[in-house]
């Protein structure tokens, strides 16, 4: 969702920044040019002659020096009083640093003179080509330096001016059939703005029609690090059409088609990957992305637009991000925008949502972002967002049944009711999720809470097939059965930490792994009261334990390739230290072993010790295969006397107490026991005594 988002945000950004310029652009240039029009045209009613024309565009000139305190010239002006066509050519005004700040090359439009009678202005054709204007405004605390203008051409009120009443005659009617912008460019600061051209078109029958082609954006930005963030976009077509001779405001319909909408960024910096295979390709400062959307607008009125978006594709051509469709219902006012049966289809992964609701931010109403959906379901592929966040997941295709909630803000992101489910049911994830600090991957912090899993037969080796890694002790895995799990996971910077318990065919597990991503080391901790060890490792004379382990392991590519490279091997590299409180071996019941194992990926060597009151009996060991673990070789065996610790002579009388305590308690349940039964067989004696007397009284009672 948070991708969707960015992508739409970024277009509706560069569409709004465009317009503003463009319309201040064009409300100088319309400011400037009607007033010089207007005073020209009443010249032309006076006396329609060159000389004359050419003597009052001298005086409009002088006016508007005058008026703008600054160099204002214009080529020529040419007026048709008669056909009511109007030319204006080489339009030059300076800011008051005397740079260039608009240039016009060609302004002409055709009036229909007779309806000025009829308080109706009807421009048959109007254009504007060669229009280029620098704009600059460095802070927000400087003024701009096309102010002045805006100031010049705005009415002032004086303080005691009474308001006047509202006008209730006949109000000024405008309208236009045909209109076109050709080569405009507008800088604004460090942004370029360039039009190829622009044409409005309005048919007899009422129906109207715009086209946009080759528009052409550039801009610099800040990220938080402050580093400059180059931006590119651009346009290849845009039309907007009316289905009827209606206005949207009245009910007509509008549609629109952008086709080559393109975004491009660059913060000339390595991406986020670089040196890293297995990190997505995603990042926000290196984006390249082209879209193609269709769009149907049912209605534009009182703060509210309605309408549907019938037709997405997007793709990034360097993430490998991919939308093959995205098509919705929306209906949106300033502050909130509600969309409906919205539909994300990429090459295989289809998910739909019923409603979702958008809150728009202001700094002004102190409203900030968020969003909310209701259930998203579909089926997902992970393929589908292998390359641009997790390359390992490239030819991941067992379809995942998939349901959810979410809600967020633009830094935080909430999963509700996650259900995830293959098509044969024997994988099953229920969940929760948040993720907090989205901005500041430092302090980023991803939570996710297993309420269940369940992971039957077959499934978990059809899983780990899917990734592209070693296979390791696959044996010992599917010994373990059908496997539960109940626990969380965090993902923080450069941290991952999972926790729980595994509930085991042979035997519950309670673990906690973190993967130290700075450090490259897997460590962790593992701990049973009665796991089966012999039925995993298909070791018989090993029954039932109540153990704990801690180990860590060695992930860093650099390090374990040297090792590989020296001898080989298949086995982990890294060291085990477990504690085995209570387990029997070949029949033998045994307590307080210790043991140790480290592996350098060839030889996993270790020691063995059972620590007993009076005497130790340890053994060294060696294994090159987790696979034929029967064939571990036992070397050093021995016995070691010694006299009864401190330590050992507390835990003996510990245990004797310990072992009295139960006795006494067994003790008084039977007594307790004893005494129930006995008041028991009173009872039931009493019972049967009254009910004996209440058969003879009966039995006397009928004689």
């Amino acid at each position: 969702m948070g991708i969707f988002k960015k992508k739409l945000y970024i277009c509706n950004q560069i569409v709004i920044f465009m317009r503003k310029i463009i319309i201040r652009t064009l409300q100088i240039v319309g400011g400037i040019g009607l007033l010089t029009v207007l005073l020209l045209t009443v010249a032309a009613f006076v006396l329609n002659s060159r000389k004359f024309q050419a003597k009052m565009l001298e005086k409009a000139q002088t006016m508007l020096s005058e008026k703008l305190e600054t160099n204002v010239s214009i080529d020529s002006v040419s007026i048709g009083v008669f056909t009511g066509s109007v030319q204006l050519y080489g339009l030059e005004i300076e800011d008051r640093q005397q740079r260039k700040m608009l240039q016009m090359e060609k302004l002409d439009a055709n009036i229909v003179l007779s309806e000025l009678l009829n308080s109706r202005v009807v421009i048959e054709a109007a254009g504007i080509s060669g229009l280029h204007a620098l704009l600059l405004k460095p802070s927000a605390e400087e003024e701009a330096n096309y102010q002045f203008v805006i100031d010049a051409f705005k009415k002032k009120k004086k303080d005691d001016e009474p308001q006047k009443k509202k006008d209730d005659g006949q109000k000024l009617d405008f309208d236009i059939g045909k209109a076109t912008l050709e080569d405009i460019s507008v800088k604004y600061n460090d942004s370029d703005i360039r039009l190829a051209q622009a044409r409005y078109d309005k048919a007899w029958s009422g129906k109207q029609r715009l086209e946009i082609k080759g528009v052409d954006a550039s801009w610099t930005s800040h990220s938080r690090r402050d580093s400059i963030v180059s931006n590119f976009a651009s346009l290849g077509l845009l039309t907007a059409t009316t289905e009827t001779k209606l206005p949207v405001e009245e009910g007509g319909r509008l549609l629109v088609d952008i086709s080559q909408l393109h975004y491009k960024n660059d913060n000339h910096k390595p991406r986020k990957n670089r040196g890293k295979p297995n990190k997505g390709y995603f990042d926000a400062k290196h984006m390249d992305v082209t879209a193609d959307l269709r769009l149907t607008i049912d209605t534009i009125g009182k703060g509210m637009v309605t309408g549907r978006l019938t037709q997405m594709t997007a793709k990034d051509s360097v993430t490998g991000f991919d939308i093959r469709d995205l098509h919705a219902a929306f209906k949106a006012t300033k502050e909130k925008v509600n969309l409906s049966d919205i539909v994300l289809q990429q090459r295989d992964t289809r998910l739909q949502i019923a409603q979702a609701q958008l809150t728009l931010p202001s700094k002004k109403a102190g409203r900030k972002f968020s969003y909310s959906t209701s259930t998203i379901q579909g089926k997902a592929i992970l393929r589908d967002i292998a390359r641009p966040f997790a390359p390992p997941l490239a030819k991941f295709t067992m379809p995942l049944n998939l349901s959810v909630r979410m809600s967020g803000t633009d830094s935080t992101m909430a999963f509700r009711d996650i259900l995830v489910t293959t098509n044969d049911k024997k994988l099953s994830i229920k969940a929760t999720g948040d993720i907090h600090n989205l901005k500041d991957k430092e302090k980023l912090n991803i939570r996710f809470n297993v309420s269940k899993m369940t992971a039957k037969g077959d499934i978990k080796e059809k899983i780990i097939n899917q990734f592209t890694v070693k296979k390791l002790m696959i044996k010992q895995m599917n010994n373990l059965g059908d496997i539960t799990y109940t626990g969380q996971f965090s993902v923080l910077y450069k941290r991952e930490i999972f926790q729980g318990t595994l509930g085991t065919a042979a035997g519950p597990l309670n673990f906690l792994l973190t993967i130290d991503g700075l450090n490259k080391y897997l460590t962790g901790h593992v701990s049973s009261k009665a796991f089966n060890l012999g039925k995993v490792m298909e070791m018989k004379e090993i029954g039932r334990l109540e153990a704990s382990a801690d180990f860590k392991v060695d992930i860093s590519k650099s390090r374990t390739g040297i090792m590989r490279r020296q001898k080989g091997g298949k086995l982990p590299i890294g060291k085990v230290s477990a504690l085995v409180d209570d387990c029997s071996y070949g029949g033998i019941h045994v307590r307080h072993i210790s043991a140790t194992i480290n592996s350098d990926g060839a030889v996993a060597s270790g020691d063995i010790r059972q620590h007993g009151n009076y005497r130790d009996l340890y053994c060294s060991f060696s294994f090159t295969n987790t696979d034929e673990m029967n064939k571990i070789k036992i070397t050093h065996p021995g016995i070691k006397f010694h006299k009864m610790s401190d330590e050992d002579r507390k835990a003996k009388e510990a245990r004797k107490q310990q072992k009295k305590l139960e006795k006494q308690k067994a003790k008084e349940a039977r007594k307790a026991e004893k005494a129930a039964a006995k008041e028991a067989k009173k009872a039931q004696k009493e019972k049967e005594e009254k009910e004996g007397k209440k058969k003879k009284k009966k039995f006397l009672g009928l004689f």
